[in-house]
């Protein structure tokens, strides 16, 4: 079992294909002190409720529907062995959080030719998402391949940062009026990553052969394209 990837448009043999098993909402906080048991009692009754099972049940039946085609393609259809994405950790550096879901595998995992590279996601949900895909990385492991993974971030205090506070600290263009006539005069805000750390999610890149165009965006700073 090897890989041998470059692009998006090969014909495909093998996928991992993801799952809403144990989705929820996120639950996140930045704050030093801990969260009372009765803030995050009612935190996970409104979580539960935004994201109830039934939708849930749907969810997986189509993504199990999408499996059959591959496979009735000849596609070796692997899944990701999920944890308990609603339980609560805590870093360091002052924030805690649940996960939130196993679904967007392509965007943690970026592969290019026969290496994988898992990215250093800003979003502090999805800190432990690719460790739903170990087991999978280490079937390919048997064989020719190479596990990439950057560093991972700290994230501590502000991730995001905007382009603009309010409409007073920029000029507005065409499209700026357009949008606050469509949303009763709201200001779409514009945000980046700061540049103290690696961060970057993997579906910011598309590969193109011996080229990789990486888009330097809300989830993707230039410390991520030079690592």
């Amino acid at each position: 079992m090897k890989i041998n990837s470059h692009n998006e448009w090969d014909k495909l043999r093998e996928v991992v294909l993801g799952t809403a098993d144990r989705e929820m909402p996120v639950l996140t906080w930045s704050r030093p002190e801990n969260i009372p048991e009765s803030v995050k009692e009612k935190a996970y009754e409104i979580a539960r409720e935004a994201c109830p099972q039934w939708y849930l049940d749907e969810v997986n039946e189509d993504l199990d529907g999408v499996s059959d085609i591959f496979k009735k393609f000849g596609v070796k259809v692997y899944r990701p062995n999920v944890y308990d994405i609603t339980r609560m950790y805590s870093s360091p550096y002052n924030w805690s959080s649940t996960g939130n879901n196993i679904y967007n595998i392509r965007d943690l995992h970026l592969i290019v030719g026969n290496n994988v590279i898992e990215s250093a996601s800003p979003v502090r949900s999805r800190y432990f998402e690719a460790a739903a895909l170990y087991d999978v990385w280490y079937e390919y492991f048997k064989d020719d391949f190479r596990w990439l993974v950057a560093p991972k971030p700290r994230l501590e205090g502000e991730v995001l940062t905007p382009y603009f506070r309010d409409e007073n600290e920029r000029e507005l263009t065409e499209e700026d009026i357009r949008y606050q006539g469509l949303t009763d005069g709201r200001l779409e805000k514009l945000h980046k990553l700061p540049e103290k750390e690696i961060l970057f999610e993997a579906a910011n890149t598309v590969r193109m052969g011996k080229d990789l165009l990486y888009l330097v965006s809300s989830s993707g700073n230039y410390l991520g394209s030079r690592w």
